[in-house]
């Protein structure tokens, strides 16, 4: 009863030192609720007016004090609010984006180049890879409208193709290209870039398609002196590493040191995400603590008294931020650090959770959206954890070996075994305290924003820990003299991008570790909640009355939880037909009442991967089970770039295609080749079928194969494509790939009467050919579907019945295209075919 009583008494006093943690959740609260429950912003600028009213009335009647503390919340609730309504709701009336339309339009912009422009590499393994591109963001400030320019506001997203000019951050431009909107996801669960970008304060995008649509008017060195110094310092930090080495080292080390991350790092990144370890990828309190920590050293080392260390610290470390990347995990970490250290300069007791509440409750008046985004959430999850559970949990996982060491005795001979014992299980154990804490706190957003689960995350953040620590320290050191010593200042770098490569070369490896991730499906909110609660139960437990039977329950409850959001999805009663908008290609998944997934074509030239970005989302928010089966209907890249993710997963077992695409797997280095060696190095079974072969999908459905005949080694590329017609319950669907005029012409000659059926995909994404209009008409279909970028309208010099047939394609049959509609779902069997859409999307 003493030792809770204690450990009340401790929690109380740790909340009275931190007094701005409620506020700072109130104002959490006020952005959530501001969000989700829209109002004008004058609503929410009352509340927080009657908080000062209440907080003021408060201040000298001390029997009012429940009073004063209800107004602090809701003036910090009603001021998260205001800003939420003001940043996400409000646009300004000048702002850019109200020039910009929903498709897009030929426009000339003014501005000043906003952030480091970085060169973007596309990472596409199969089929069309776009040219690089610059990317960086631009502060608008003039639109031509006729022949005036017209002051505007607003940030826009800049891609630049062609990027044979650099620019810096600073640089006035004019810009020359396409105006537009971010759209809404074309598919469920798709990237929604539209909110994306709202997010960020960002409501259109620019595309220049050549280097000469960009003129500079004006450099940042014709700034002010400020200015020029403020860039060139920046400017020389983020190559100082890769001066040193430009390879995959020198971008690591930046990373690591500066927080400016490069596209070159993707796949890096997206390994350490999966085994769990991608906070140090990216500046956050680790990277301040040591570097902090390591200034501070060097100040006692040189006879400074704590306060001019501290000093010397908090000058560091505002040069720091204003070299790194403004990032939140930055500028979170920057707050923490600089409170603490100006508690020591003023000679008073700091606390670590009230500075991180000052730190939230400063980033979420300047931006409240960022409370939405997963970096926000992760890192001050983290950190708060580390801070309120790591010597709780500390004590649950050592503290019976600690009281076993109270027992040990060491004589004077023996210090080596005391500092074993002592200095050297403190640090280790309070490492592993740590990485479990920031683990758990972690894990269930990571799932929640990511789908993924890394089981090795703690043994692998304990593992990477000395390198990162291996980096930073000579980085930083190396940063500090680059001005007034050069040669030394890369010596010691050398070192740091040597630790950086060293890390690089270990995060490669993880890729050989079994399950380094699970892929997770949706989970909802309230999973989150329910794990942050039973890991509350179970670190406290001990602390708690029938903590352990708490524990167990809410264990117990995630559990079954977890189970459920895992499930997947029942059979559908009737066949499914699921055609997924990937731009310029074809992804078609079929579901079936009584047999698994097929996949019939899936790939783009749209310059992404599919696997990734649409058909693993869809298949995750769907709950389907992936497909075992696929069909490739010829060898190009826009029907099979998604079939690498695929086979890579584990799931997929067997692949039918056409003979040609055999054929020209035999060719040296094409893409086919790769293709099929990878395939076979999975143990993806290959089978090649011809006109005449039935494949059985289940009891119930069978694939009909129409085209090409067998032994025809005359037919390449779209004259060899599979021609599928796919039968369930008395209902048919007819895919015929990308065949061209010869082949329809001699299906109708030989077996029109084969090809009739109940839905169509339009041949070669709708591309206009001779006999399309017989074949239609052979088919006779109810349903007429198109996968491309843009509805089909024939070549620009078809002639007025090449038109007129399009426009009576869409009027005579119920037409679906995902250019129109994004992602078309048919169901069918049992006398019946129905369709449904995501929503129609302006072209």
């Amino acid at each position: 009863m003493a030792e809770q009583l204690a450990h009340a008494r401790q929690r109380r006093r740790r909340l009275i030192r931190a007094p701005l943690a409620g506020p700072a959740l109130t104002m959490m609260a006020g952005v959530l609720v501001a969000r989700y429950l829209p109002a004008a912003a004058w609503v929410w600028l009352g509340a927080a007016g009657l908080g000062v009213a209440m907080l003021l009335a408060s201040l000298w009647r001390k029997h009012l004090s429940s009073l004063g503390l209800a107004g602090a919340m809701l003036l910090a609730a009603g001021a998260g609010a205001f800003r939420t309504a003001e940043c996400y709701y409000a646009v300004a009336t000048d702002d850019i984006a109200r020039c910009a339309p929903h498709g897009k339009m030929l426009a000339t912009v003014r501005g000043r180049v906003a952030s480091r422009p970085q060169l973007f590499h596309s990472d596409v393994e199969f089929g069309y890879r776009p040219e690089p591109q610059l990317v960086f963001d631009l502060q608008a400030g003039q639109v031509l409208t006729g022949e005036m320019w017209t002051p505007v506001s607003g940030v826009l997203r800049v891609a630049v193709n062609e990027p044979y000019n650099r620019y810096r951050a600073g640089d006035r431009v004019e810009l020359v290209g396409w105006l537009g909107r971010f759209g809404r996801p074309a598919n469920p669960a798709g990237f929604d870039a539209a909110a994306h970008a709202r997010l960020r304060g960002q409501y259109a995008w620019m595309q220049v398609t050549a280097a000469d649509g960009v003129t500079l008017l004006e450099p940042a060195d014709r700034a002010g002196p400020l200015a020029r110094l403020y860039w060139r310092v920046r400017a020389s930090a983020r190559m100082h590493f890769l001066q040193l080495d430009e390879a995959e080292a020198g971008h690591v080390a930046t990373a690591l040191v500066v927080g400016d991350r490069s596209p070159a790092l993707r796949d890096l990144g997206r390994t350490m995400v999966r085994g769990g370890v991608a906070h140090f990828l990216s500046i956050s309190g680790l990277h301040l603590a040591v570097f902090c920590g390591f200034i501070y050293l060097i100040g006692r080392a040189a006879r400074l008294s704590p306060r001019a260390a501290a000093g010397v610290v908090l000058a560091a470390l505002v040069a720091y931020l204003l070299v790194a990347e403004a990032r939140a995990a930055i500028l979170r970490s920057g707050i923490m650090a600089g409170a603490i250290a100006l508690s020591v300069l003023l000679g008073r007791r700091s606390s670590a959770l009230n500075a991180l509440a000052a730190a939230a409750i400063v980033l979420l008046l300047i931006n409240p959206l960022q409370l939405l985004q997963a970096g926000f959430q992760l890192s001050f999850a983290i950190v708060a954890g580390l801070l309120l559970l790591t010597r709780p949990m500390h004590e649950r996982l050592f503290g019976w070996w600690y009281r076993r060491r109270g027992l040990m005795v060491f004589r004077g001979e023996e210090r080596w075994r005391r500092w074993v014992f002592y200095r050297l299980a403190d640090a280790a154990t309070g490492l592993v305290a740590a990485s479990a804490v920031a683990y758990l706190t972690a894990a269930p957003l990571v799932a929640a924003w990511f789908g993924i689960f890394s089981p090795w995350a703690v043994l692998l953040s304990i593992l990477l820990f000395p390198l990162v620590v291996a980096v930073l320290i000579p980085g930083f050191v190396s940063m500090a003299l680059a001005w007034p010593l050069p040669g030394l200042a890369a010596t010691i770098g050398s070192a740091a991008t040597a630790a950086a490569g060293a890390l690089a070369w270990g995060v490669g490896q993880l890729e050989a570790l079994p399950l380094l991730s699970v892929s997770l499906r949706e989970v909802p909110v309230g999973w989150v909640i329910l794990c942050y609660a039973a890991l509350l139960a179970a670190v406290f437990a001990p602390r708690l009355p029938k903590g352990r039977w708490v524990a167990a329950g809410l264990v117990l409850a995630l559990a079954g939880t977890t189970a459920w959001t895992q499930r997947t999805a029942s059979p559908p009663d009737r066949a499914e037909l699921h055609m997924l908008a990937v731009g310029a290609g074809q992804c078609a998944m079929l579901r079936l009442p009584d047999g698994l997934p097929v996949l019939i074509d899936a790939g783009t030239r749209s310059g992404f991967e599919v696997y990734d970005r649409v058909l693993e989302p869809f298949l995750r928010h769907q709950r389907y089970q992936a497909p075992s089966v696929a069909f490739i209907s010829h060898p190009n890249v826009d029907h099979y770039s998604a079939m690498p993710g695929l086979a890579r997963s584990g799931r997929l077992q067997r692949v039918y295609t056409c003979e040609d695409l055999l054929r020209s797997g035999d060719k040296p280095f094409s893409a086919t080749r790769r293709l099929l060696g990878m395939l076979d190095r999975h143990g993806v079974e290959v089978q090649a079928v011809a006109a005449g072969d039935v494949v059985r999908l289940s009891p119930t459905t069978t694939a009909e194969v129409l085209w090409p005949p067998a032994g025809r080694g005359d037919l390449h590329g779209n004259a060899a494509s599979l021609v599928l017609r796919v039968v369930h319950a008395g209902r048919s669907v007819l895919l015929p790939g990308d065949i061209g005029e010869d082949g329809m012409a001699e299906l109708l000659a030989t077996s029109r009467e084969r090809l009739s059926a109940d839905a169509v995909m339009l041949p070669h994404h709708g591309s206009w050919e001779q006999s399309l209009p017989a074949f239609l008409k052979a088919v006779d279909p109810q349903v007429v579907l198109c996968s491309n970028y843009v509805d089909p309208r024939g070549p620009p010099s078809a002639g007025a019945d090449i038109q007129q047939f399009y426009d009576e394609l869409r009027r005579r049959y119920r037409y679906f295209s995902t250019a129109r509609h994004g992602w078309v779902g048919l169901t069918f069997g049992g006398g019946r075919m129905d369709a449904q859409t995501f929503g129609r999307r302006r072209q």
